[in-house]
């Protein structure tokens, strides 16, 4: 049901009004003859429409459009006059009414075209309230995501940056925008992200990993994904990205290869040191197989040197005993 507040210092044409625009059971319509009587009635209860005449005694209809745009800006406001001159026409649209009608002709279709510009007008105001509502939840959300936001134009040109990417890159927010891309890319990866924009500019949503320069000369490694943003003909208008910071991983990494590097060449050179004990071992093997030989060849020559001793110890003894019995 939608409430309206009708305003007109013509006490028939407000009955008429009413009984026109609450016939189809949609509308509750309250009507006063003056300005002065519809602010009362506005400080009292809350409306979604007001229809307001022109010339009025004490505020005329501008003096009250201009009152409500003040106080009540997102109230659908309908001049709805006998006066058709045109600069009034321009003067009320210029000061935010939703429509302008004019008066005059048969009833019914004349209040059936107001019905309808009320619910234009009704519906117009919730759909752009609902719309700024779904803006501001968004913008809450990206202003307060851990990820970075970037919007660019179709000339890769930034056109918004949340306060998380500034404060990723070192820049203030503001600070960013108008800028290229190409200006926060280290110089040597210029011909690589060359590559990645003919990508997006194809319409195609990517996912890669970009190294990007701070303010301080430092690099931040990123993960990024991005999906182009097409106009109402298909066309590229721009794109969208969410970065993720990936610095600490990446160095992480480097650290981790060059680690691995280093244990390789320990590797390499553990394995030639161990080549080299083999060989030293096999060698040092062989001298003990000779020293073996050498001591079992000794154990033998001492083994007849022995007996060779103990025969020439025998003749000798047999020897002096022959000569002592020939001599007695």
């Amino acid at each position: 049901m939608i409430s309206v507040l009708y305003v007109d210092d013509e006490p028939g044409l407000l009955e008429i009004g009413k009984h026109f625009l609450e016939r189809s059971g949609s509308m509750i319509v309250d009507t006063v003859p003056s300005v002065a009587e519809a602010l009362q009635y506005l400080e009292a209860q809350k409306y979604d429409a007001i229809i307001s005449d022109y010339e009025m005694p004490g505020m005329d209809g501008i003096g009250f459009l201009q009152y409500i745009r003040e106080t009540r800006p997102d109230l659908p406001f309908i001049l709805f006059t006998g006066r058709g001159r045109e600069d009034i026409v321009i003067e009320a649209l210029n000061l935010g009414a939703d429509y302008y009608l004019q008066k005059g002709g048969y009833p019914l279709p004349q209040y059936t075209e107001l019905e309808h510009k009320i619910k234009l007008a009704v519906q117009r105001r919730k759909d752009g309230r609902m719309l700024a509502e779904s803006e501001l939840r968004y913008r809450r959300i990206v202003e307060t995501a851990n990820e970075g936001i970037w919007a660019f134009d179709a000339a890769f040109v930034t056109t918004y940056v949340n306060q998380k990417m500034a404060d990723m890159l070192g820049y203030d927010a503001p600070g960013m925008i108008g800028h290229p891309i190409t200006d926060f890319i280290p110089e040597e990866d210029l011909q690589d992200n060359g590559q990645q924009i003919v990508v997006r500019r194809d319409g195609v949503p990517e996912r890669h990993e970009r190294r990007f320069q701070k303010s301080d000369g430092t690099i931040v490694w990123c993960i990024i994904s991005a999906a182009p943003v097409p106009d109402h003909t298909g066309r590229l208008a721009g794109s969208f990205a969410m970065l993720t910071d990936i610095t600490v991983q990446k160095n992480a990494e480097r650290e981790l290869a060059a680690r691995a590097a280093q244990l390789n060449v320990a590797n390499r050179e553990m394995a030639a040191t161990l080549s080299e004990l083999r060989v030293a071992e096999e060698k040092l093997l062989a001298r003990n197989r000779e020293l073996e030989e050498q001591r079992s060849a000794l154990a033998t020559s001492s083994t007849l040197l022995s007996r060779a001793n103990h025969r020439i110890n025998l003749l000798s003894s047999i020897t002096r005993h022959d000569l002592i019995t020939q001599l007695s």
